[in-house]
């Protein structure tokens, strides 16, 4: 008998599991609680799919706002579904600001025009001011 022709088993293949990496695609951006007196607003980011994170206790996701010259960045917050990131501003200027730029563990995501055109406005109400803004009703 000769062993040395006999074909050799292939080895079934595994599936390569493709390695994690940090993702995240932004379906929406908008301030919410704006109150231009006090210089606060909170901006929501929504994601088309849960953020991919590489490391999941790595999750360290920065937005980038820009108003003319000045320039905010600050530390988003993830949600637990990972569908969302929320940040509360401060120290903002009545005007409208852009997203100029978002890194999730320090790799830039790309943001579509969408994105990068929506305006985000922080302004005064236009409500006429009742002197008091403590409690009571402003109804006759």
């Amino acid at each position: 008998m000769d062993f040395e022709n006999a074909p050799a088993p292939t080895p079934t293949p595994q599936p390569t599991p493709t390695p994690k990496k940090d993702e995240a695609v932004v379906s929406s951006v908008k301030f919410s609680e704006v109150n231009a007196q006090a210089k606060t607003a909170k901006v929501k980011l929504t994601f088309t799919l849960a953020v991919q994170l590489k490391d999941e206790n790595k999750k360290s996701l920065k937005l980038t706002l820009t108003k003319d010259s000045e320039t905010k960045e600050v530390d988003l917050v993830l949600s637990e579904d990972k569908l969302s990131a929320t940040a509360d501003l401060n120290e903002l200027n009545e005007g409208t600001y852009k997203v100029t730029k978002l890194t999730l563990n320090g790799n830039e995501v790309s943001l579509n025009d969408e994105i990068k055109n929506k305006e985000l406005k922080v302004e005064a109400s236009k409500k006429p001011e009742t002197g008091s803004t403590e409690g009571g009703s402003t109804e006759k």
